[in-house]
């Protein structure tokens, strides 16, 4: 029976009709005409009928009479070019002024945990946490407000060299948001209630951290495989926590010390140079110039940590001392062997760089059920770094899969191993993943300032991009070699007591 001809005490008609009941009794109510309610026998019907008295209207398609076709945007033939200006303190300001609605500004410094003294240890990591917080001239519920007000996105991060403070919003509050950026960086009022609040908040991500076996392994990488400030801790120490709720000055003589304005650099994606410049002189411009980062002689020179934590697997990181930021030509070759190694977890295949034809995707998780995780990491700063294999299993002892990824390393700085074919796909990858992700004006700008922090100015994209073309397999190969003439870094978590030592370790690569 055609679902039209459907008997009125079928299941489904009464179904029906309990809806189209209270419907055409609240039409008539408001003197509406009741809309005819039925089944479709065809694909014609299921389109509503035009109620009596209402005109149809055009398609959203068709031009509105007397109003003007706005023209189509025509994107410009060649890229911005980075702006620069300095204020008068020595805060450098540099932008490219791309299209669009948005604007993605940063203020980065050259300041972090490197630069703390033993007593101070977790003053950045807590400075991370009070950005925008209370200032001398807001609350911190006023500033929100004002975030919440304009659409305004913002954040900070600290890492062992740089201090980050990132916005995001319509262009069209573009004052504003760097009157705020601003405010935030020159006007922090720390005050101790909030500090105290903050800190209770890291005990609990410390105790996070501490179920967090690969996070774990690479902080303790930074401390082994380094000599100087980078060996300090990023994550403040358990034990420090209360000595900075306690002593707020602490944190506050640490800010005023690092922050000036000859380790300032202000970047943004979206905004003109001059007009930012203009806005900020009343702002960072009042800073005080201060001294330019003072150098502090770090350096690799290897290590080992190992921590033995019942019921976590086994977690091991071997590593060796890489080329830094500023060797182009050193990272950009350790960039690439990343993305060539590429690995990731069991399940985790198909991200860009830890693909199926990354070498561990195909040499180790493929042909090692048991392991969860194998991957490449890199570390790299203004003038060294290290670079190696994280692996990690629920099953597998430690001393064979710090064998896996010996084995790994070995071939790759073996000569021959590396074929053009692999190698070809990691530099299309890599250029592929930096063009991709500077279509963010978030990241542009993220670009901008750290490169204005590493290098002095922004460099050309083409002069990373032919470095990455120059590379060939013969010499990725003697870069892992070279690499490897360093001491190991040897970092082990978890169900690790069947570890090798250093020494057993180093003598494979001897």
């Amino acid at each position: 029976m055609p679902p039209a001809m459907a008997h009125a005490s079928s299941p489904l008609a009464r179904a029906f009709g309990s809806l189209v009941g209270p419907l055409c009794a609240m039409t008539a109510r408001r003197n509406l005409a009741p809309v005819a309610v039925g089944f479709a026998s065809s694909a014609s019907e299921l389109v509503p009928s035009i109620a009596p008295g209402v005109s149809s209207q055009p398609s959203m398609l068709t031009p509105m009479p007397g109003v003007p076709t706005p023209p189509a945007y025509v994107p410009p033939a060649t890229t911005p070019a980075t702006e620069t200006a300095t204020l008068p303190n020595g805060v450098r300001i540099a932008t490219e002024n791309t299209d669009g609605p948005m604007i993605a500004a940063g203020i980065y410094a050259d300041v972090g945990s490197m630069h703390e003294a033993p007593y101070q240890s977790g003053a950045c990591h807590l400075l991370e946490k009070l950005a925008f917080k209370s200032t001398a001239n807001r609350t911190h519920f006023r500033f929100v407000r004002e975030m919440e007000a304009i659409g305004v996105g913002m954040a900070a991060a600290a890492s062992r060299e740089q201090l980050v403070f990132h916005a995001d919003a319509l262009r069209a509050f573009t004052p504003e948001v760097v009157e705020m950026l601003a405010d935030a960086v020159v006007n922090p009022a720390f005050l101790p209630w909030e500090i105290t609040a903050e800190v209770e908040k890291m005990k609990l991500e410390l105790d996070d951290l501490d179920k967090n076996p690969h996070q774990q392994i690479i902080e303790g990488a930074h401390m082994a495989a380094f000599t100087g400030g980078l060996d300090k801790p990023l994550v403040a120490p358990r034990h420090q926590l209360d000595v900075l709720a306690k002593h707020p000055e602490i944190v506050a003589e640490f800010y005023q010390t690092n922050m000036c304005g000859k380790r300032i650099a202000f970047a943004a994606s979206g905004a003109s140079a001059g007009e930012m410049a203009r806005l900020l002189e009343p702002t960072l411009g009042a800073l005080p110039a201060g001294n330019p980062t003072p150098a502090d002689g770090s350096a690799y020179v290897g290590g080992e940590v190992k921590t033995n934590a019942v019921g976590m697997g086994a977690n091991v990181m071997l590593a060796f001392g890489c080329p830094g930021w500023r060797d182009v030509k050193g990272s950009v070759g350790v960039t690439v062997l990343n993305v060539l190694m590429g690995g990731g977890g069991s399940f985790s295949s198909g991200g860009p760089g830890k693909g199926m034809h990354s070498r561990l995707y195909k040499r180790v998780l493929q042909k090692n059920a048991s392991i969860v995780n194998c991957s490449f990491v890199n570390s790299m700063f203004n003038t060294t770094g290290f670079a190696g294999i994280l692996i990690s299993s629920g099953e597998t002892p430690a001393s064979h899969l710090v064998d896996i990824a010996s084995a790994e390393l070995l071939e790759l700085a073996k000569p021959g191993a590396l074929t053009e074919e692999e190698v070809a796909r990691a530099k299309a990858s890599a250029i592929s993943a930096v063009l991709f992700n500077l279509e963010s004006k978030s990241i542009a700008a993220e670009d901008i300032g750290r490169q204005v922090l590493t290098y002095g100015a922004k460099k050309d994209l083409k002069e990373y991009v032919d470095a990455v073309n120059a590379l060939t397999p013969k010499a990725l190969q003697e870069l892992a070699a070279s690499m490897m003439k360093s001491t190991p870094t040897l970092v082990s978590y978890g169900d690790v007591a069947d570890m090798p030592r250093l020494s057993m370790i180093e003598s494979r690569f001897k």
